[in-house]
Parts: structure tokens; sequence; C-alpha cells
């Protein structure tokens, strides 16, 4: 079933461009910090294996791993609303992921767990 939705949204989504307005935030990187096993947080030269994006055109938050990282878990909450999507994902089999989430006002919150326990935090806002 995601395999089909992966399918569907790659099809999808260059029919969205052409409704595009130049002033819409067409994508927005969103600045991850690095938690070893999910405490200390990661000061050394250490290459980040996990990139997120938010797409403004298609309301979703765009990961890109760079590394093989196992079962990856993802929690988007919109602190302003308290709506949350989650969603998990196999990094050996898939190094894009993209979860839909409401183009609703407010500060965004975005975690991701790894299987080894490491943590990725991030904020951004869509206004």
């Amino acid at each position: 079933m995601r395999k089909v939705l992966i399918l569907l949204t790659a099809i999808l989504l260059p029919l969205f461009a052409f409704g595009m307005n130049a002033d819409e935030a067409v994508k927005k990187k969103i600045p991850l910090k690095y938690f070893i096993n999910g405490g200390k947080l990661s000061r050394g030269s250490t290459v980040e294996s996990i990139e997120a994006c938010y797409c403004g055109v298609i309301s979703a938050v765009n990961t890109s791993i760079s590394s093989d990282l196992g079962e990856v878990d993802i929690t988007v909450t919109n602190c302003s609303t308290g709506e949350s999507w989650d969603d998990t994902f196999d990094s050996s089999v898939l190094l894009q992921h993209i979860l839909p989430i409401s183009n609703t006002p407010g500060l965004y919150e975005i975690v991701y767990l790894t299987e080894t326990g490491d943590l990725y935090e991030g904020s951004f806002i869509i206004e």
C-alpha cells in the first residue's frame, strides 16, 4: 500500500507545480539537531545522515537519508493546534520519504528516532 501511495505521489507531484505562486515558500530546509542515543547533543564533525525540508506546494515534509539508519520513526507536531502525524520507514529500502501534513499555520516540531536510538530534532514555522 505504501509503494502505491509513493508511486501515486510521484505521478501527481508535477501537476501541482502548475498552480504555484511565486510568493509561496516552495521548499524550506528544516535545521536538525543530532543527539547520540537520544541524549547527548553531538558537537563533533559527524556527517548528518538525515536532511529534512518542508515542501509548501504539496504540504509535506520531505526526508532524505544519506546512509542506512535502519528503521526510522518520524513524528511531526503542530504545537499551535496539537495536530500530529507519524510514520515509520526503513532507510535501507527508502532513501527519501514524504509525510503529508496540513498546511495550517503554526510552529511545527519534527523528531526522527533511528533504530540505534539516535535522535534528530528540528522545528519550522508555516505562516
